[in-house]
């Protein structure tokens, strides 16, 4: 499987993607054999809309990691609700493993 990796605690991928949703379709159809890996995406919390136009008009397939699920179900953003796949993550070591 391939893949395109975008990691919002990078700068650059926060800033391309947060000012410019659109960006991301444009991202998708470029790489429309690829699944598309966003990391940290509770930082955009609004980039799920895109995400769930993207599935639904494109079937793209993404996959999504994030540490505030509690933090983005109280901010009442698109949580894609029977779209998604939810598996918890536990390391062995105290710290982060990062795609």
């Amino acid at each position: 499987m391939r893949y395109a990796c975008y990691n919002l605690l990078r700068n650059q991928d926060f800033m391309r993607l947060s000012t410019d949703h659109s960006l991301l379709e444009k991202i998708c159809l470029e790489n429309i054999d690829k699944t598309i890996v966003i990391d940290e995406i509770q930082k955009i919390p609004t980039l799920l809309d895109e995400v769930h136009y993207l599935i639904e008009e494109h079937k793209i397939k993404f996959l999504l990691t994030g540490s505030s699920a509690r933090k983005l179900k109280g901010q009442s953003v698109n949580l894609i609700v029977g779209r998604f796949w939810l598996a918890h993550m536990l390391s062995e070591k105290k710290t982060e493993y990062i795609l």
